[in-house]
């Protein structure tokens, strides 16, 4: 239903408005729920000591996380307010996805993949491409 409300939002809002409200909401939410941790669970102490043995790579995969969360985000919104419908770009979001979570794991973290799996990888790419046909 995700796509859907953002396509409703995207009629009176430009992309960057959405993102900018989306993510004072959510930042505001992360502070309340870290306020609750810290009041009533007390772990906010604990936090911090795990965030302080991060290696740098680990550091620099999290900024990583980020600045791509953050292009994706408006890329998508992109997507939903001035192409396709918002099934067609979901589906194509996650067909993103699945591509590079196959790439990252060959090409950085030396994985194999069978005949089947990938057989299976083409098998849904395929399905893709047939429900995303516009002809």
């Amino acid at each position: 239903m995700n796509p859907y409300f953002r396509k409703h939002v995207l009629m009176t809002l430009d992309s960057h408005e959405l993102f900018f409200i989306n993510s004072i909401v959510i930042f505001t939410l992360v502070i309340f729920w870290g306020l609750y941790k810290y009041v009533f669970e007390k772990t906010v102490n604990k936090s911090i000591e795990n965030y302080k043995k991060l290696s740098l790579s680990q550091m620099g995969a999290i900024l990583m996380i980020c600045i791509l969360s953050i292009f994706s985000t408006i890329f998508v919104y992109e997507f939903d307010k001035y192409y396709n419908t918002p099934l067609i770009n979901f589906i194509f979001s996650k067909f993103v996805s699945v591509i590079a979570l196959i790439a990252v794991g060959i090409f950085i973290f030396k994985e194999k993949y069978s005949w089947k799996q990938i057989f299976g990888i083409i098998l849904a790419i395929v399905g893709i491409y047939f429900v995303t046909d516009k002809e």
